[in-house]
C-alpha cells in the first residue's frame, strides 16, 4: 500500500500516521463492502523526494541528499517509528488480514550486524516490528523511472 507523492509515496518513519489514515480508510471499504480482508504489502521506503534527491546528478541535490542522510539518523525517532508501525502491525491482525513487508536490500547489513543503522538511515522500520513476511526486494526498475520522472 503507498501514499500520494505529496506525502512521500512510501511508508517511513516520518510519515506512519498518513498511512495509518489511508489504511483506516481502505478497511472501512473493505468493511462496508463485506468483502474480504486481504493481507495487506508495505513497501517501506525513504520518502520519493529522498530517493530523488539521490539519484540526481546536480550537485547541489547530491549535497541535500547527504545532508538529509545525516538527520535520518535518529535512534530515538526510530524507536518511535518502529512502535508506531507496531500498532499498525497489530490492527491490521485484529482485522484478519497479515502483513507482508518489502524492504530494501541495503538492510541485509543490519541482519549481518546485528543492529538497525541501516533500517534507521533509511527510515524503514523492519525488524524491530513483527511483520508476518519480510521480502527483501532487489531491483533497478525504480531507480530507472525516478531518473526518467
Amino acid at each position: 500500500m503507498l501514499l500520494s507523492k505529496d506525502e512521500g509515496y512510501f511508508p517511513n518513519e516520518r510519515n506512519h500516521y498518513k498511512f495509518k489514515v489511508r489504511l483506516d480508510e481502505i478497511f472501512d471499504l473493505i468493511e462496508k463492502d463485506r468483502l474480504p480482508i486481504p493481507d495487506i504489502a508495505v513497501d517501506l521506503e525513504p520518502p520519493l523526494d529522498e530517493m530523488k534527491l539521490g539519484m540526481s546528478s546536480k550537485w547541489s541535490d547530491r549535497l541535500k541528499f547527504h545532508r538529509r542522510l545525516k538527520a535520518n539518523v535518529n535512534p530515538i525517532r526510530h524507536e518511535a517509528g518502529s512502535a508506531e508501525f507496531s500498532k499498525i502491525n497489530d490492527e491490521i491482525r485484529k482485522r484478519g488480514a497479515k502483513t507482508l513487508v518489502a524492504a530494501s536490500f541495503t538492510i541485509a547489513d543490519d541482519f549481518r550486524r546485528g543492529d538497525v543503522f541501516t533500517q534507521d538511515l533509511m527510515e524503514t522500520p523492519v525488524t524491530t516490528v513483527n511483520w508476518d513476511v519480510v521480502s527483501i526486494m532487489w531491483y533497478v526498475s525504480m531507480m530507472t523511472a525516478i531518473r526518467r520522472a
